[in-house]
C-alpha cells in the first residue's frame, strides 16, 4: 500500500469566502489568492492593449512598437534594460497565448500554492519567470527573436509541483511521474509545433522555468512556511517590484521613442483596421489617407484604400489611388493584383506596366507572365472581360 501524501505536497482546496462583496459569476479564490491575482494583473494588462490598438491582440498580434515600448524580450536590449526580463513575463501576443496560459495557471497554481503558501510560491513563481527569460535571452542571443509571455514562470510552477512530489514522495511515486509526463508532453509539443511551422513557441524559456521550477520546489519541499511578516514583505516587494519595472520601461521607450509610436503611425493603422473590420468605411477612408501618408510606398495600402472607395462609389479616386500605387514598392503578388484592378478600372496600359514589374519581381512564375499577355494583347484603354485574379485584396483584410 502506498504511503500517504503528505499535506503540503498534493493536498487541494480553493480558498473559500472573500473579505470583500464579490459578483456570483467570480470564483472566491480570484481574488483571495496570489494565483487569482496573478490572473487578474496579466489579463488586465492584455486588455488594456487591446483596447489600446483598438482590438489588436485578438486574433493578431500586438503592433511591434506597443509591445516593445512595455517591455518585450529584446536580447539586444536586455543588458541595458533588464527589467525586459520581468515585464515580458507579463504580455501575452494574443487571446489565444494568453487564454491557455491562464488556464494552466489556474490548474496549477492553486495546487502549488496550497502547498507552499502565498510567499514563498509567488517567490517560486517570478524566480522561474526571470529563469525563464534568462533563459529565452540565452537561446535568442544566438538565434535573433524577441519573446513574451508567462510561460516560463507556469512551466516553474509545474517543476515546482514536481520538485515537491519528488521530495516529498520519491521519483517513481505515481503523482510524480505524471507532473514530469506533463512536461515532457508539454517540451515534445512546443518542439513539434516549432519544427512544423504551426506555431513560434520559447522552448528555451520553457525548458529554463521548468527547471528553475524542479529546483526551487526540492528546495521547498519540507521546509516551514514563512512566517507571516515574510509573507506579506515578499508580496509587498513583488508587486511594487513589477510595477517599477513596467514604469521604466514606458518611461524609457518614452524617451527613445517607442511609445510615441502608439498614439502616431500604429494607432492610426489599428484604427484603420477596427474600421475595415467594422465596415465603416467613411471613417476607414479617413484613416487609410493618414497612414498611407505614412507610408506612401506602400502598395498593399493603396490596394485597400481603393477597394474601400470603391465601397463608396468613388471610383475616379479610388482610380487615381491605383495609379499612385504604380510608384510605390511591393511584392510580385501586390504588383499582380494591381495591375488587376487598374484593368477593371479602364487603364490597360498601366495595367500592364504593373504586370510586368510582377514578372521583374518573380521572373518565370506562369502567373504574371499569363496575366502580362492577356493585358499585353487587349486594346488600350479597354476593360478586362475576363474574371480578375482570385488574389485581388478584399476591402476588409488588414493594411
Amino acid at each position: 500500500m502506498p504511503p500517504k501524501p503528505p499535506d503540503n505536497v498534493v493536498k487541494f482546496r480553493r480558498p473559500g469566502g472573500s473579505s470583500f462583496p464579490l459578483p456570483r459569476f467570480l470564483p472566491p479564490w480570484l481574488f483571495r489568492s496570489v494565483t487569482g491575482w496573478l490572473i487578474v494583473a496579466n489579463v488586465a494588462i492584455w486588455l488594456g492593449m487591446v483596447v489600446v490598438t483598438l482590438g489588436g491582440g485578438i486574433l493578431t498580434p500586438f503592433p511591434g512598437g506597443l509591445t516593445l515600448a512595455l517591455g518585450e524580450m529584446v536580447p539586444e536590449l536586455v543588458l541595458t534594460q533588464p527589467w525586459r526580463l520581468v515585464c515580458a513575463m507579463f504580455l501575452h501576443a494574443n487571446l489565444m497565448h494568453i487564454g491557455f496560459n491562464m488556464l494552466f495557471l489556474w490548474y496549477f497554481g492553486l495546487r502549488l500554492e496550497d502547498a507552499l503558501g502565498k510567499g514563498r510560491y509567488l517567490a517560486l513563481y517570478l524566480l522561474a519567470g526571470l529563469g525563464g527569460e534568462i533563459g529565452s535571452y540565452a537561446w535568442h542571443f544566438f538565434s535573433p527573436g524577441n519573446s513574451v509571455g508567462a510561460s516560463g514562470a507556469i512551466l516553474g510552477v509545474m517543476g515546482g509541483l514536481a520538485g515537491l512530489t519528488w521530495q516529498g514522495l520519491g521519483r517513481n511515486h505515481p503523482v510524480t511521474k505524471m507532473y514530469l509526463q506533463y512536461a515532457l508532453v508539454g517540451f515534445a509539443i512546443g518542439i513539434v509545433e516549432n519544427l512544423l511551422g504551426v506555431a513560434a513557441l520559447d522552448n528555451a524559456a520553457h525548458i529554463a522555468g521548468w527547471l528553475c521550477g524542479l529546483g526551487l520546489g526540492h528546495l521547498f519541499a519540507g521546509k516551514k512556511a514563512w512566517p507571516p511578516a515574510t509573507t506579506r514583505a515578499v508580496l509587498a516587494a513583488s508587486a511594487l517590484g513589477v510595477v517599477a519595472c513596467f514604469a521604466a520601461s514606458i518611461v524609457l521607450g518614452s524617451r527613445e521613442g517607442y511609445a510615441p509610436r502608439l498614439s502616431g503611425g500604429e494607432k492610426l493603422r489599428a484604427q484603420a483596421e477596427a474600421a475595415l473590420r467594422a465596415e465603416d468605411w467613411p471613417n476607414a477612408d479617413k484613416f487609410l489617407v493618414a497612414v498611407i501618408q505614412d507610408e506612401p510606398d506602400s502598395i498593399e495600402l493603396r490596394l485597400v484604400h481603393a477597394q474601400v472607395l470603391d465601397e463608396l462609389s468613388r471610383r475616379d479616386d479610388a482610380k487615381s489611388e491605383l495609379v499612385a500605387g504604380l510608384k510605390g514598392n511591393g511584392t510580385a503578388d501586390e504588383f499582380g493584383r494591381l495591375a488587376v484592378m487598374l484593368d477593371e478600372h479602364g487603364e490597360t496600359d498601366l495595367a500592364r506596366k504593373a504586370a510586368a514589374s510582377a514578372k521583374m519581381r518573380e521572373p518565370g512564375n506562369p502567373k504574371y507572365d499569363r496575366l502580362y499577355q492577356e493585358l499585353k494583347a487587349k486594346g488600350s484603354g479597354s476593360p478586362r472581360a475576363s474574371e480578375p485574379a482570385p488574389a485581388t485584396a478584399s476591402p476588409a483584410s488588414s493594411p
